[in-house]
């Protein structure tokens, strides 16, 4: 008992020297430390750490059908032996993929791509020469960033979103119509530029079974260079710093086949304003009287959390 006393004592002794010598060494040093070294110490919270993370990811892959309307359908004014003879709309593909961190609850940031592409062409007999014939090929792509809100009201999640797209584009449009001595022409114009990017998407359930109905519209404004370029009888070429609007809308109905995965199927209408010269309709190429391109289309889709 007595030399348990003693060890105790030695040890207690022993504790006291080490802060002593611990107070005195931090109060020597004190005067050579920086401020930020000295003071308390920082203490990082969990709901900072949880914001600089992604609590949860989410993957969104879409493919679909795309479709176009055929700008020569009214270009009486340009190309009379081509205009109104019932050629039809361009038809072709999509596939999007988005990648989205969940930061918090209420907060995510997403990047998106998607390709686009949609081709035309078709001869039609008019009984006067050869056969008139047309062809009209659109490819663009995109690339999106978004920092995104989310609210739930009642049932319904509401998300508005602000980011960044970039837009590379190009058309060619080709007329060979072979009627009373007329010539043929093609038309390229290409685009690539980025800009701000703002929208807002509802989500919600229907009753209270795995179905729900889902929604979005946006508006993007981007500013890049434009080329268009006159090819074939004719020549000329133009190229100018020009902002193209986008501007997109969907609908769409999903079903959750598990707790963190959907499938979904919906439609959608696109439009990219000033987007190239053929569309625009104009006689005179040197007006650079650009115009709109609609698109619309249909698409099935997979999301899933993890």
């Amino acid at each position: 008992m007595t030399l348990s006393r003693k060890a105790a004592q030695a040890f207690l002794g022993s504790c006291s020297s080490i802060a002593i010598l611990t107070s005195l060494a931090c109060g020597a040093s004190a005067g050579s430390l920086s401020d930020s070294e000295t003071g308390d110490p920082v203490v990082i919270s969990g709901e900072r750490i949880a914001q600089s993370r992604c609590i949860t990811r989410g993957l969104q892959l879409r493919g679909g059908l795309l479709e176009t309307d055929n700008v020569w359908e009214d270009s009486a004014s340009t190309l009379p032996a081509l205009s109104k003879l019932g050629y039809g709309d361009e038809s072709g593909y999509l596939a999007e993929a988005r990648l989205t961190c969940n930061l918090t609850g209420s907060r995510d940031i997403t990047v998106g791509a998607g390709l686009h592409d949609v081709d035309f062409s078709e001869s039609i007999n008019v009984g006067v020469g050869n056969d008139p014939t047309i062809s009209d090929d659109v490819s663009f792509q995109h690339l999106d960033i978004e920092f995104g809100w989310n609210r739930n009201a009642n049932t319904t999640n509401l998300r508005a979103f602000v980011g960044m797209r970039a837009l590379n584009y190009d058309s060619s449009s080709t007329a060979n119509p072979d009627v009373l001595g007329a010539i043929p022409i093609e038309f390229s114009s290409s685009f690539l530029g980025i800009g701000p990017r703002i929208g807002a998407g509802f989500n919600t359930p229907l009753g209270e079974g795995r179905f729900g109905i889902f929604g979005e519209a946006s508006a993007a404004a981007m500013i890049g260079a434009k080329e268009e370029t006159l090819d074939g009888a004719l020549q000329n070429s133009a190229s100018e710093t020009e902002m193209v609007v986008d501007l997109e809308a969907e609908l769409g109905v999903g079903y959750s086949i598990s707790p963190r995965s959907r499938i979904s199927a919906g439609v959608f209408v696109k439009q990219l304003q000033d987007i190239d010269w053929v569309s625009g309709q104009s006689s005179d190429f040197n007006t650079q009287n650009t115009g709109s391109r609609m698109f619309r289309g249909a698409f099935i889709g997979f999301e899933t959390e993890f």
